[in-house]
Formats: C-alpha cells, structure tokens, sequence
C-alpha cells in the first residue's frame, strides 16, 4: 500500500471499526474490505497515484494508456469485492483454517 493510502486507511478504520464490529462483522473481513477500497482509490482518477507513477516511470505516451491499461485490474477488485459481500467466507477461510 501506498503511503498516500495509510491516513485513509488509518481515519476509515479507527472510526468505524468499533461500529463494524458492533453490527457483528468480523474485523478481519473488515479490514480485507478497507485495504481493496483503498488501493481503488489509489487506482482511479481523480487521485490515481499508480497511474501517475507509472507514467512518470514509463516517460511516454499518455496518461489515458495508463488509465487504459489499469482498467482491467480495477475490473478485478471490483469483482473480488462483490464476491468478498455476497461470500465473506472467502476472506476468512485461511485465518479460520490456521487459528481454529
């Protein structure tokens, strides 16, 4: 995760964590969920930080490939997380496994 990325991470989560846990979430599901949002947010304009990265480590071409060439990657977070909302199962499969 990107440094930009942690006081996101860091405001998101000491607020609404106890709320998250309250209604009965697991954490760690939880935490699963804030990670993916926000490296989306890492990804899409208007903030976007990867892409500008990137394009400044390529030094060609235009930003617009950049965004292009991520959208299939966004595409696939997208559908992680509708998978981690409809089975959050799958997020906590391997920790339940290792700390029975």
């Amino acid at each position: 995760m990107f440094i930009e990325a942690l006081p996101m991470v860091v405001l998101t989560v000491t607020v609404l964590a106890p709320i998250v846990e309250g209604l009965g979430y697991d954490l760690i599901w939880y935490g699963i969920i804030v990670v993916l949002v926000s490296e989306m947010a890492m990804l899409t304009p208007p903030i976007g930080m990867i892409c500008y990265v990137i394009q400044g480590l390529r030094g060609r071409g235009s930003l617009n490939d950049v965004f292009i060439g991520v959208a299939p990657f966004f595409l696939a977070i997208v559908i992680l997380l509708a998978l981690l909302f409809i089975f959050p199962d799958l997020a906590l499969w391997l920790p339940r496994v290792l700390f029975p």
